[in-house]
């Protein structure tokens, strides 16, 4: 079975490097938005480069758990995995949707999105030197219209093969719900506390094969 992993906004493949799960690993590669792109449009043109003709699940970390919910609606993936994501709007807090309302991100300029590594580390509850390569390397144009199509994003559904795995501790997306709740669990769990997580996601993997025979 493959797993298309979808990284968080701005960062890469390498927050996948903690996990060790029990199927193949394929790398989903951010593509240049189109201008003005809303999130649902976009992860339909991601989510092009998945083969269906084999079984395979999603996992997305943070703002890629939405792309990846998004695709799960038109493509019924076995199993998605969202990691230190949201499934529905309501669940961003008040002031995220009230930036969003207003489009303020739309007026603010390219530059303020490169986040300072100090306030980063504080956000994302890490002091993992991969953190700072992954700012290093990040495309401040995409984190804006990432950010703003986060915001303006509208979601109520929730297909069912959805499952979330979220930290108690999360300072960015602190779901109100989730089916797995890592205690102590920060925004950056996926590198910091990666052999949890991956005994979570073998766990359901055994049991879709369970079913399967």
């Amino acid at each position: 079975m493959n797993a298309y992993c979808i990284s968080g906004l701005g960062a890469d493949q390498r927050v996948y490097n903690a996990i060790n799960i029990s199927a193949s690993k394929i790398h989903l590669e951010w593509i240049t938005p189109f201008n003005g792109e809303s999130l649902e449009k976009y992860a339909i043109r991601l989510g092009e480069s998945i083969n269906t003709e084999e079984d395979f699940i999603l996992i997305g970390v943070s703002f890629g758990g939405t792309i990846a919910l998004e695709i799960a609606k038109y493509l019924h993936p076995k199993k998605t995995f969202l990691i230190s994501s949201i499934d529905t709007y309501d669940q961003l807090p008040i002031i995220y949707r009230m930036i969003g309302e207003i489009k303020l991100i739309s007026l603010l300029p390219v530059r303020i999105f490169n986040m300072p590594y100090r306030i980063a580390k504080f956000l994302f509850g890490t002091r993992q030197n991969i953190l700072k390569s992954i700012l290093k390397d990040t495309d401040a144009t995409f984190v804006k219209w990432a950010i703003n199509a986060l915001l303006t994003w509208r979601n109520k559904v929730v297909p069912t093969s959805i499952f979330k795995i979220n930290g108690d501790k999360d300072l960015l997306l602190k779901a109100k719900y989730s089916d797995f709740t890592i205690k102590g669990g920060h925004h950056f769990m996926i590198v910091d506390r990666g052999n949890e997580i991956s005994t979570i996601i073998n766990n359901e993997l055994r049991k879709l094969k369970e079913v399967k025979l």
